[in-house]
């Protein structure tokens, strides 16, 4: 996992940080100051734009793929050492659960909002984000 993080961080520019947690330029669009966060872990390496650029498309802009970020080898389209359908299955489930819980807590807007200090700006942001959620589980792309 080292030598996939080393690899990534050398492709970077405006790299900083230490102890597993980095911050960097983003390469999928134009940034001034670092925006790009990276953390490693014990079998991935995780990386978010706050921007929003996907994952996708930081690797891609770094000449890397998607799976560079995680333990494990392919080979001919197949993992070695990682079970991706058991991974996928359990994200597709965590997907659905917090799906129910942003259904529930919308259906109850009125009386969770104040107790979370939510405004209704954070409520298009939440809806439309719930809305997201349930297209992409509901296979609406």
């Amino acid at each position: 996992m080292q030598a996939k993080l080393e690899t990534l961080l050398e492709r970077l520019e405006g790299v900083s940080g230490r102890n597993g947690r980095w911050q960097a330029k983003c390469p999928a669009h134009e940034d001034r100051s670092p925006s790009l966060a990276i953390t490693e872990s014990d079998d991935k390496i995780l990386i978010h734009c706050f921007a929003g650029c996907s994952a996708a498309d930081i690797m891609a802009a770094v000449g890397l793929q998607l799976g560079d970020l995680f333990a494990g080898s392919v080979r001919n389209g197949k993992s070695m050492g990682i079970n991706w359908k058991q991974r996928a299955l359990r994200a597709r489930y965590a997907a659905n659960l917090i799906a129910a819980y942003a259904g529930a807590i919308d259906d109850n807007w009125d009386d969770v909002a104040p107790l979370l200090g939510l405004d209704d700006h954070d409520q298009v942001i939440f809806w439309g984000a719930y809305n997201d959620l349930r297209r992409l589980l509901d296979g609406d792309h």
